[in-house]
């Protein structure tokens, strides 16, 4: 009896101190839609998500609606290889079935942004159907991104030569991941889309540092600047380079020719 007693006041402890340690990190976790909280140039800091609410009115409405109808709607065209084709790509991409990619250049994007709207629902309601969801295509993502962490399924399951024409938005969709992986990190604590949007970051940084003209082209669109900024936030190693990308995005965009060659 008295082992059993021991015991049992270990196992008492144990759990009371991981249950309090849970509860300790949950608190110290940020929730803001942008993690600017250590930033000392930032005028303005971002608001946890978790400290304000809807109560009723036109925007609590939105939100439900949000949460109850689009989200699942959407998810449902993304999974929809007829009319949405998002995820079936990836899929191809991550060579888990086999296929022909459809859709727009762009069409990742829309996993990512949807990716980043169920974080911000998830915040508040804490659903466990829309976190597995985000599990599972994460999981798809995961495989589809290449050993160096290039990441495109619009030339991937193509088979196409990487940086060959800035329409293409291989730098858009990556900057919608990079970006969807910081709210995910926060949000959750997991850092399963974390670590794919980092190494994907540090990816660029390499191809974009030599700054060669005839790449100057290619980051045409705002999302890959605010994930490089991200990237320089969120990422486990912080230092200048990610900053520094995102100037040169802002400094040189569309100021050289444009090479446009044919994909192979």
């Amino acid at each position: 009896m008295r082992r059993l007693s021991i015991a049992l006041t270990i196992f008492s402890i144990a759990v009371l101190f991981n249950s309090v340690t849970s509860r300790a990190e949950t608190a110290k976790r940020d929730y803001g839609i942008i993690k600017n909280q250590d930033s000392p140039y930032a005028k303005l800091k971002s608001v946890d998500l978790k400290d304000v609410h809807w109560t009723d009115g036109f925007w609590a409405e939105r939100f439900v609606q949000t949460f109850d109808v689009t989200l699942p709607r959407l998810w449902e065209l993304a999974s929809d290889p007829e009319k949405g084709h998002a995820i079936q790509n990836l899929r191809i991409a991550a060579g888990i079935e086999k296929g022909k990619f459809e859709g727009t250049h762009w069409q990742d994007a829309w996993v990512y942004k949807w990716l980043e709207s169920a974080c911000y629902i998830y915040s508040v309601t804490g659903d466990r159907k829309l976190d597995e969801q985000m599990d599972e295509i994460i999981d798809v993502i995961a495989l589809a991104q290449r050993p160096d962490g290039y990441i495109a399924s619009q030339t991937i399951a193509r088979n196409w030569l990487r940086f060959q024409v800035p329409n293409h938005h291989e730098l858009y969709t990556m900057g919608h991941l990079i970006t969807a992986a910081c709210i995910h990190h926060r949000i959750t604590g997991k850092t399963t889309l974390l670590g794919v949007a980092c190494k994907a970051a540090d990816y660029i940084y390499e191809t974009f540092k030599g700054r060669d003209p005839k790449l100057a082209d290619f980051p045409r669109n705002p999302s890959i600047i605010m994930a490089a900024v991200g990237a320089y936030r969120c990422c486990a190693v912080r230092d200048q380079g990610h900053a520094s990308e995102a100037d040169w995005y802002m400094t040189n965009c569309r100021r050289q020719p444009r090479y446009r060659r044919e994909s192979s």
